[in-house]
């Protein structure tokens, strides 16, 4: 069984679309990458891993893990910050819409 990311999953798709905000993450973990390099791969997940372990020495499943727990701090923080909890308190007239998302 092969251990690349199928380029149809739904991951490898998040992945490519958010990879201009998690590339100064992706470099500031694994400072021995080249920004350029790492750009070249234009967010192909299998790309952006293969890079990274071959540079890093770490398993590609390593990798993974690493680049899943950047995504979903990602993720997380731009919730927090597009739908905040207290959205109702900061504007009492919430519209509809965003208060069926909160």
């Amino acid at each position: 069984m092969s251990d690349r990311v199928s380029e149809t999953s739904g991951w490898a798709e998040s992945f490519q679309q958010k990879f201009d905000a998690l590339t100064p993450l992706i470099l500031n973990k694994y400072q021995q990458l080249d920004a350029d390099t790492l750009a070249y791969t234009e967010g192909n997940l299998d790309l952006v891993v293969d890079y990274i372990a071959a540079q890093t020495d770490h398993t590609r499943t390593l990798v993974q893990h690493h680049l899943g727990e950047l995504y979903s701090g990602l993720k997380k923080t731009l919730k927090r910050w597009m739908y905040p909890k207290n959205l109702k308190k900061l504007n009492p007239s919430t519209p509809p819409v965003l208060e069926k998302m909160l």
